[in-house]
């Protein structure tokens, strides 16, 4: 999944100890139980802008100081590194149902002063639901939507770039989890569909589809995204390794190498 962890990787809640293992052991600290102690901001308050200002310019030294279109990016990935993995992999692995609806959550920052740890209301319960728009629907319409919304008028950037930028992390997971031996595989399956169905079963617009292409003729790296994150916008930050830019880029000297000379 491509993420290194800033804190240190201490499982805090007791059950959550069977999925921790493999990659997962990066994303070992991002939950956190009810009763931690440490100073917390609830989810809800990233909906207000002057608070995104304050958040922003005290992590701007990790962020790279610049583009607010670029920081909020960079901002929405370091939120949803936090939220998704371990509470996706729980409701597929153990059947367990987290609250994740921004009511539900308070996020605990790191030194960098960026997101780190998602404190849960509480455990949550079985998860019944089969269909993943069910399934994963706290997460998404309870949590990222409405953030996703504000950061976009917040600081101008496209809302398809933040949508990609959870997206393109749970389409990870996904593969993360088809590769561990005892995953479901039929779980894993309807999970999938959240990234590859276009609509919602009510007829709304999936912005989870289709977050990444893959590209079998580019043997070093074959999985893109579709949206560039545009952290290139800040000085300090080159296009990443999967950039739909770097893509463009080797597509356009390929077929060049391939055209005969005039």
């Amino acid at each position: 999944m491509g993420k290194h962890s800033r804190s240190p990787a201490t499982v805090v809640i007791p059950w959550l100890a069977p999925i921790i293992t493999g990659e997962l052991k990066a994303f070992a600290h991002t939950l956190a139980p009810a009763d931690d102690l440490r100073p917390s901001i609830p989810a809800a308050a990233f909906l207000d802008p002057a608070t995104m200002d304050r958040l922003l310019d005290a992590s701007a030294e990790y962020l790279g100081a610049g583009d607010r279109r670029a920081q909020t990016s960079l901002w929405c990935i370091e939120y949803v590194h936090a939220l998704m993995p371990l509470p996706v992999v729980a409701s597929l692995r153990l059947g367990r149902a987290l609250p994740l609806r921004l009511e539900d959550v308070s996020v605990i920052l790191d030194e960098e002063h960026l997101p780190s740890t998602v404190r849960l209301r509480d455990d949550g319960g079985p998860c019944t639901d089969r269909d993943p728009f069910a399934r994963f629907d706290g997460m998404i319409r309870g949590n990222l939507e409405p953030l996703i919304d504000a950061w976009a008028a917040y600081s101008g950037i496209s809302p398809r770039v933040l949508w990609t930028n959870a997206a393109n992390l749970y389409e990870a997971i996904m593969r993360y989890m088809e590769k561990q031996p005892h995953a479901p595989r039929e779980v894993i399956a309807e999970a999938d569909m959240l990234i590859t169905r276009t609509q919602w079963p009510d007829g709304r617009r999936n912005p989870f589809a289709r977050p990444v292409l893959y590209r079998p003729e580019h043997p070093s790296n074959q999985r893109w995204r579709r949206v560039c994150c545009v952290r290139y916008l800040i000085p300090a930050h080159e296009y990443c390794s999967n950039c739909p830019h770097l893509l463009a880029s080797e597509e356009k000297t390929r077929r060049a190498k391939a055209s005969p000379a005039a």
